[in-house]
C-alpha cells in the first residue's frame, strides 16, 4: 500500500489498547537479512538504538531463514530475550542461552530427495542440522535436517526448483532475496513450517495475540508473518509484489527503513 495509503489512526487490529484507545502493538517481527542488516552484515547505529528502544518496551522477535547461531548473535547485538526464529521456521531458539525451544526437521526420505534434485541441477546449498551449518551431503551425520537453503541462479530457477517438491506433500519450498536483491533462494522445510506458523507458535509461548504484532520484512519467506501478525511493514527494497501485500511501505535498509518503521508507527504508540 504504502505511506499515505494506510491510515494508522483508524486502524483497529486485534492487538491491546492504550490510554487513549488506540491501537498498541504487543511485539515486533523483523527479518534479518534486507531488514535488519545490510548486504554487509551491518546494523546501522540509528537502527540499533531503535530497535533496543523498541525491545524495552515490547517483546522483538528476529524470524530469520539463517541458521541459529547467527540469529542468536544478532539478537544479542540488539539486546532481544524473546524467542527467536531461524531455520526459516524450522526452529525456534532462546537467545540467551543459544540453545532450542523447538524444532521441526524434514523427514528423512524427503531430505535425500530435495538434495539428490540440487545435485542433478548443479545447485549449491546451506543446510541445517541440529544447530550445524553443513554444505556438503558428506557432512549430514543424522538426516534431522530442518531446512535447506539452494542458491538459485536467478529468479526463474528458483520458481523451477520450487515447482520442483510438488509432488512432495510434506515439503515446503519458498524463494527469498538477498539483502540487495541480487541473489535468489529457495528454502526447503517440513510442510508445516514457515516463518508465519513459527511466529504463531512464538506468541503462544511468549502469551502474545499474533494479532498483536507488528512484522517488518522484504521477501517472498515474509508474506506467511503478513498474513499472521495484525501490521505488515515492507522494506523499499521488496519486490513490488511483496510491497504490494503489506500495509505500509518504509525505505530500504541502506536508508535505515527499519529504524523509521519503528520510531513512526511502534514507538509513538506504546505511549
Amino acid at each position: 500500500m504504502g505511506i499515505g495509503a494506510f491510515d494508522l489512526e483508524q486502524f483497529t487490529g486485534n492487538g491491546r489498547t492504550n490510554s487513549n484507545g488506540h491501537w498498541r502493538p504487543a511485539g515486533v517481527v523483523v527479518d534479518l537479512d534486507g531488514t535488519l542488516i545490510d548486504p554487509q552484515e551491518r546494523i546501522s547505529w540509528r537502527v540499533l538504538q531503535t530497535l533496543r528502544a523498541t525491545a524495552r518496551r515490547i517483546p522483538v522477535i528476529i524470524a530469520s531463514g539463517r541458521e541459529p547461531k547467527d540469529v542468536v548473535r544478532f539478537a544479542r547485538i540488539g539486546g532481544l530475550r524473546s524467542p527467536q526464529v531461524s531455520d526459516n521456521g524450522a526452529r525456534i531458539v532462546d537467545p540467551c542461552s543459544g540453545r532450542t525451544i523447538e524444532e521441526t526437521a524434514l523427514f528423512e526420505a524427503d531430505c535425500r530427495r530435495v538434495l539428490e534434485i540440487l545435485d542433478r541441477e548443479s545447485v549449491t546449498f546451506f543446510a541445517v542440522e541440529q544447530e550445524r551449518g553443513i554444505h556438503h551431503v558428506s557432512d549430514i551425520l543424522n538426516w534431522k535436517v530442518t531446512v535447506i537453503a539452494a542458491r538459485a541462479r536467478d529468479e526463474r530457477q528458483g520458481d523451477l526448483l520450487c515447482r520442483s517438491v510438488l509432488g512432495m506433500p510434506m515439503v515446503s519450498a519458498v524463494k527469498s532475496t538477498s539483502a540487495d536483491g541480487l541473489q535468489w533462494f529457495v528454502n526447503f522445510t517440513h510442510s508445516t513450517v514457515d516463518k508465519g506458523a513459527a511466529i504463531r507458535r512464538v506468541a503462544a509461548l511468549t502469551g502474545i495475540d499474533p494479532a498483536g504484532l507488528v512484522v517488518i520484512g522484504d521477501s517472498y519467506n515474509d508474506l506467511s508473518m503478513f498474513n499472521v501478525c495484525g501490521l505488515s511493514i515492507a522494506m523499499g527494497g521488496a519486490p513490488a509484489d511483496v510491497r504490494a501485500l503489506a500495509h505500509l511501505t518504509v525505505p530500504s535498509v541502506t536508508e535505515d527503513g527499519l529504524a523509521e518503521a519503528l520510531e513512526t508507527y511502534v514507538l509513538p504508540k506504546l505511549l
